[in-house]
């Protein structure tokens, strides 16, 4: 995975050919956006109008992550703080929401079974 640490003010990530942006979407709120290399187009499409930015802050950490063979490696995983949300980027790429009072997890993606990837179905 590979982070894109020139944006300011957003969290932008590449991961399996796909890029991803998350932005401050106003106060505690952020927008996610998709799509496949080279990055998510200019256009704002349904979300004409962006609100104002509230106090972006992003923190990058270096986590030892343990390798088939015994070894581990360095891994780099994100966070974004935008207002009360908390966005967090795992080393394997997976997107969690958190709340800044609430430190439990209000949403977090999960690989479905028989995730495809470069034509080949993983588990």
């Amino acid at each position: 995975m590979i982070f894109d640490t020139s944006r300011t003010g957003s969290l932008s990530f590449v991961h399996r050919g796909e890029r991803v942006l998350i932005e401050p979407w106003g106060e505690n709120a952020v927008r996610v956006r998709s799509s496949p290399v080279p990055g998510p187009p200019s256009e704002r499409w349904a979300l004409h109008e962006a609100p104002q930015n509230s106090a972006v802050h992003v923190t990058f950490q270096q986590i030892p992550v343990p390798e088939e063979d015994g070894t581990c490696v360095q891994k780099t995983e994100a966070a974004l703080d935008c207002g009360r949300l908390r966005v967090t980027v795992s080393a394997a790429g997976v997107l969690s929401f958190s709340h800044e009072t609430n430190p439990c997890l209000c949403l977090k993606e999960r690989k479905k079974a028989g995730h495809r990837t470069n034509g080949r179905n993983r588990g």
